[in-house]
């Protein structure tokens, strides 16, 4: 069905260029004139080789794209000194001699945060599963038990959106700062009463406030804050990160030896492995690509060769009026243009649609424009559609007129 749309919206394509290309044919050469008249002859097949090759070309665009702009945006989006190591499982008792082992090894690191595991079963006093949306029912948050913390000051990195923080909370009432996105997706308001389950005891809260999370920062971050000392009754891990560069990385063998429970997580090793999954797949996509390129001219030259027979015969028309061969020849090459800045167009409306995809549901950034792709797909494209058919505009013009007309007869 996908691919019926794409086939229909190429034609449509093709009709709309030849229309306005109607219209300004006064301005045109004779043979650029012969060439509109050709492809509205041919519409059927011209929407079909312009879909082949704006295909193949929008795969090629779209891998460049992904190589060239996305991920190197993406990269770039990282700090230089981003935290790119976690310890995880620290316990409070080792809290103090991390801190102090960062300090004495000049360790860049963050804030030693507590966290204690809770999952959200109520809103407002109902099962959380009757009191949010059916989309709202496959969050990612109510799957599973979620980290929580509790913090005096405002978490480094985010920012309030709705709502107040707090500066002298009072222990009679729990307050709750939420992840504004979260509570976006799952319609919370400020005011509400949510209830998490930790261990086998239910923590009552009310929603104080919406914060922004800048989660690229590599550093820990909550989707649930609270005040301290709401949940010192309950067992505690502490988190934190912290940064290294590659001649300091011997000191993650002192750090292990200090604390033997402490887990580290190497995130530029994760980095790494992330960054050569991503050339493997590009590389594997860039082969695609060449595959439907190959598939895109087969089609190209089919949809020629099976209107061979009425080309040569317009040509042998046009030649025997008084035209020469060179005419003709401008006439296959103006049609074999029209039809690749045709198709560069359509690969150019594809290679922006891929990229808003990919900004909006991996990257999950503003979308932008590239101009390179509606300047650089127009022209690749007239070029290979051009060279792909140069051969056939030969072919064309190579026999007599008066030897065609007589077999047409």
């Amino acid at each position: 069905l996908s691919a019926l749309v794409v086939i229909l919206f190429a034609r449509v394509l093709v009709f709309t260029a030849v229309s306005l290309l109607s219209k300004l044919s006064s301005r045109l050469s004779a043979p650029a004139k012969l060439a509109i008249r050709q492809l509205v002859r041919h519409q059927r097949i011209s929407a079909m080789q312009v879909f082949a090759i704006g295909l193949a070309l929008m795969i090629m665009m779209t891998v460049a794209l992904v190589r060239s702009d996305l991920i190197v945006e993406w990269q770039n989006t990282i700090p230089e000194n981003a935290h790119n190591h976690f310890a995880v499982n620290i316990q409070p008792y080792e809290v103090e001699r991390l801190n102090t082992f960062f300090n004495q090894n000049n360790i860049t690191h963050s804030d030693v945060m507590p966290m204690v595991r809770g999952r959200l079963i109520e809103r407002n006093g109902l099962p959380i599963m009757e009191n949010v949306s059916e989309k709202g029912r496959k969050h990612n948050a109510l799957q599973r038990a979620l980290n929580l913390t509790w913090s005096n000051t405002l978490p480094a990195g985010n920012k309030i959106v709705a709502g107040t923080w707090w500066n002298e909370p009072t222990l009679n009432t729990v307050l709750l700062s939420i992840e504004a996105t979260m509570a976006t997706e799952l319609g919370f308001k400020l005011g509400d009463e949510l209830t998490y389950l930790i261990g086998e005891q239910r923590v009552t809260g009310v929603i104080q406030n919406f914060r922004t999370v800048k989660w690229d920062s590599f550093q820990p971050n909550f989707y649930v804050v609270l005040p301290p000392k709401t949940l010192d009754n309950f067992p505690v891990a502490y988190l934190a990160s912290f940064y290294l560069t590659k001649d300091n990385k011997n000191q993650l063998n002192a750090l292990i030896q200090h604390f033997p429970t402490v887990t580290v997580i190497e995130i530029d090793e994760i980095m790494a492995q992330v960054k050569s999954i991503l050339g493997q797949v590009t590389l594997a996509v860039e082969y695609l690509a060449l595959f439907v390129l190959a598939a895109g001219f087969s089609v190209l030259l089919a949809a020629m060769q099976a209107t061979l027979d009425e080309r040569q015969y317009t040509s042998a028309v046009i030649r025997a009026i008084g035209a020469d061969s060179r005419f003709v020849q401008a006439l296959i090459r103006n049609e074999l243009l029209l039809l690749g800045v045709i198709a560069g167009f359509l690969a150019a409306i594809g290679t922006e649609l891929a990229a808003w995809s990919l900004y909006w549901r991996v990257f999950h950034a503003p979308m932008q424009w590239h101009l390179w792709v509606w300047v650089i797909g127009p022209i690749v494209g007239a070029t290979v559609v051009w060279l792909s058919g140069h051969r056939l505009s030969r072919k064309i013009v190579s026999q007599s007129p008066l030897t065609i007309l007589k077999r047409s007869l």
